[in-house]
């Protein structure tokens, strides 16, 4: 069974620009998730949770698992509207989609993941 070991935020629409317009936001909040999931840790019998934030322009489902990467889309999400915010912004709101998704995941898999409130938390606690 494979274990958890890989978290990432994308967009359900992959844009180059973009991404180098949120990597400065997202890279640390996916680095502080990677290193807190232990060792040997089973969330829903994936490695890799990858959170696709944006519409879908092609019908998907929201939650589905390719070769051992389980993908939820967030489709709440306005990539042009998240850049309007300062970096502060950009960040709260990335953690808080963050949180919610993998909540929803958690119940998803009927699994609990404590660790993640830990690095939720030591992400709110360290400014944009």
């Amino acid at each position: 069974m494979p274990y958890l070991r890989d978290f990432q935020l994308v967009l359900r629409e992959h844009d180059r620009d973009l991404y180098r317009q949120l990597r400065a936001i997202w890279d640390p909040i996916e680095l502080e998730i990677r290193r807190s999931i232990p060792g040997r840790f089973n969330f829903g019998g994936v490695g890799k949770i990858v959170l696709e934030l944006g519409p879908q322009t092609r019908p998907l489902p929201d939650y589905r698992v390719l070769l051992n990467v389980g993908l939820l889309h967030w489709p709440d999400f306005d990539v042009h509207q998240h850049l309007q915010l300062a970096a502060q912004g950009r960040f709260d709101e990335s953690i808080a989609i963050t949180e919610c998704a993998m909540a929803s995941l958690a119940v998803r898999f009927g699994q609990d993941a404590p660790w993640l409130e830990g690095a939720l938390s030591r992400l709110r606690d360290t400014p944009a």
